[in-house]
């Protein structure tokens, strides 16, 4: 499955009453494909969200931005799968997406094919050595 980039000057923002929190995932894990694949598929429960990874020259950090509710059931099923995992809610001077003055990159990923095909397949020790969400 191909995804493409959509690329704009500003970041898009979402509507006032959104959370925005930064998700800190544990130094090690023992998370498999089936564990995660079986994660992302938690997630969608017909809220208002986004996944975002923001970075700088000094780090890189995963967010969380969406309603109260659909943030809090991320949170839960982020906590269930990676128990040690810790969150920080952002205050809006904070948030990575807020307009400024430097120079700013942002993509939005869509689907070149259908929803229902899988972006990706793993297999169980895929993510022993490369985890995606390992900070």
């Amino acid at each position: 499955m191909f995804v493409s980039p959509r690329v704009s000057a500003t970041p898009a923002q979402l509507p006032k009453g959104t959370e925005l929190i930064e998700v800190i995932p544990p130094r090690e894990n023992a998370i498999d494909a089936l564990a995660v694949g079986t994660l992302l598929n938690t997630f969608s429960m017909g809220s208002l969200f986004s996944l975002e990874i923001a970075g700088d020259n000094n780090s890189r950090r995963f967010l969380v931005r969406g309603t109260p509710e659909g943030v809090a059931h991320i949170r839960r099923q982020l906590q269930a799968t990676y128990d040690q995992v810790s969150f920080r809610t952002l205050a809006n001077e904070e948030d990575p997406a807020r307009p400024s003055n430097l120079p700013t990159a942002c993509a939005q990923l869509t689907l070149s094919r259908p929803a229902y095909l899988p972006v990706r397949t793993y297999e169980d020790g895929d993510f022993l050595e490369a985890d995606p969400v390992k900070g």
